[in-house]
């Protein structure tokens, strides 16, 4: 049994360091370490009851139940198609102006990340589409592959975010005051990505050609009526459900 110093916390950060750049997962990684110096901390085996009951006693909350619901829905969407839906219904209203795809690419990973919280899903979720979308248009590898991966931030923000779950979780702070405080600069940050991307499409538009359609705006807009009212129907009963939350707190 050691007494635990800074020196020791060290010790553990580049143990962890080099288990990851030996390919260990990093779950492993980070099991490995945390068992080994419960086991130096407190000098027996007697502690692995304690990594039970606290990993027990930390995610048996009724908070923690947004985590597997969130991502649940979030799949629900990127299996049904509205994701990919909602892409299209913007592209038709967004897509003609210089850098269109793009901003559309951000617009619908702020809807998208403000049903299900989670970035990697919004990622997968919208990627997929976008991405080729952006590729057969001509679009620069460095702008389409950007514009997706930054939009990851934006689900880190905007409420409900799981990030923002496990801080409250993790610290016993209010969630529904995070979640406001997160409201404004996610949709901050979701315009100046906007306009990053309209500066960069005027500066090189090399690098997002512009897209001539003959279709008018008006037959775009009326072909898109159907996916965009469906995903606002559903953002509308999530920001009910937030809403009461807000209330509750």
């Amino acid at each position: 049994m050691v007494e635990a110093t800074p020196f020791w916390g060290a010790i553990a950060i580049s143990c962890l360091l080099v288990l990851s750049l030996l390919s260990v997962p990093i779950a492993a990684s980070m099991g490995i370490v945390g068992l080994g110096m419960v086991i130096l901390f407190y000098g027996d085996f007697t502690a692995l009851q304690f990594i039970a009951t606290s990993a027990w006693g930390n995610t048996a909350k009724y908070s923690m139940s947004m985590f597997p619901l969130f991502i649940l829905m979030g799949n629900l969407i990127a299996k049904s198609g509205l994701g990919e839906d909602a892409f299209d219904g913007l592209n038709k209203l967004l897509g003609r102006t210089r850098g269109g795809l793009a901003m559309v690419s951000t617009t619908t990973c702020a809807l998208f990340g403000s049903v299900s919280g989670s970035s990697s899903s919004t990622i997968i979720a919208i990627g997929g589409t976008a991405i080729p979308e952006m590729r057969r248009h001509g679009y620069s590898a460095p702008l389409r592959c950007g514009s997706v991966a930054v939009n990851g931030c934006i689900a880190n923000l905007i409420p409900p975010s799981l990030a923002a779950v496990l801080y409250c979780v993790v610290t016993e702070t209010s969630i529904a005051k995070l979640f406001i405080a997160g409201l404004i600069p996610g949709l901050v940050l979701t315009v100046m990505i906007l306009a990053v991307i309209y500066i960069w499409a005027t500066v090189r538009p090399e690098d997002a050609p512009k897209i001539d359609r003959d279709i008018s705006f008006e037959g775009e807009a009326s072909r898109t009526q159907n996916p965009a009212a469906y995903a606002l129907h559903f953002r509308v009963h999530d920001r009910r459900d937030l809403q009461r939350l807000f209330q509750s707190r």
